[in-house]
């Protein structure tokens, strides 16, 4: 059986303090795998990465059958190159898309301990640019309509809503959102 990994957050993934996996060494075990660009800071695109050269020559083909072939394909190639230009994920000169996964992260860190300082409780330990907490039902709309963040799951008087933080995200914007949520905790909002 073929192992395929979804990589839309994978700079995300393998930047996190919690990872101890490679993109070379992912490379090795996957059989295929993508490599998310819009989620890290490209205009469009993921790239798909495979080591059965019988897939790569059948690629074009399987796009172009399920009209996912890009007339203009260069385009996302160039901003592939120029993501992974510079050094390995923590180098000083460190590529811009391991830089942005790394910013995406960081943003996340900032949120989930501003969560708890608040009193919110997350679901599991903010490992990359995912925050998962436990909010009360009443606060759980206007959070996820000024923030936007989406509501997980439904848990009766709490509902678990989930935090994405992206590539541009600031310091300031996580400060301004943990504002919002101190001014809903003291019913101000």
């Amino acid at each position: 059986m073929a192992l395929f990994v979804d990589g839309a957050r994978l700079g995300s993934a393998l930047t996190s303090p919690a990872n101890d996996l490679t993109l070379p060494r992912l490379a090795r075990l996957a059989d295929a795998f993508t490599l998310g660009g819009t989620k890290n800071g490209m205009l469009f695109g993921e790239a798909v990465v495979t080591r059965d050269p019988q897939v790569s020559s059948d690629m074009p083909w399987l796009m172009k059958q399920h009209q996912n072939l890009l007339a203009k394909g260069r385009l996302l190639g160039v901003q592939f190159e120029a993501a992974f230009s510079g050094g390995a994920a923590g180098e000083p000169d460190e590529a811009p898309y391991w830089r942005y996964a790394r910013v995406a992260n960081e943003t996340a860190l900032r949120l989930a301990r501003g969560l708890v300082d608040l009193g919110f409780e997350l679901t599991s330990p903010a490992e990359s640019n995912q925050v998962f907490a436990r909010v009360p039902a009443g606060e759980a709309e206007a959070i996820c309509s000024t923030l936007g963040c989406e509501t997980f799951s439904d848990e009766g008087a709490t509902r678990v809503v989930r935090f994405v933080t992206s590539w541009s995200a600031t310091t300031r914007d996580v400060d301004e959102a943990l504002a919002f949520l101190a001014t809903l905790r003291a019913g101000r909002a």
